[in-house]
C-alpha cells in the first residue's frame, strides 16, 4: 500500500456523525489530534 496524501482541515468545520464509537470515534480523535 502507498500512503495517502493528507489535507489540512485548518479553518474548516467538520461534522462527524456517530462520533461516540467505532470509526466515527476514530475520525473524531484523528481530527482533534491533527487540529
Amino acid at each position: 500500500m502507498t500512503p495517502t496524501t493528507t489535507r489540512s482541515l485548518a479553518g474548516k468545520t467538520l461534522f462527524i456523525s456517530g462520533g461516540s464509537r467505532g470509526i466515527g470515534l476514530a475520525i473524531a480523535m484523528r481530527a482533534a489530534r491533527d487540529g
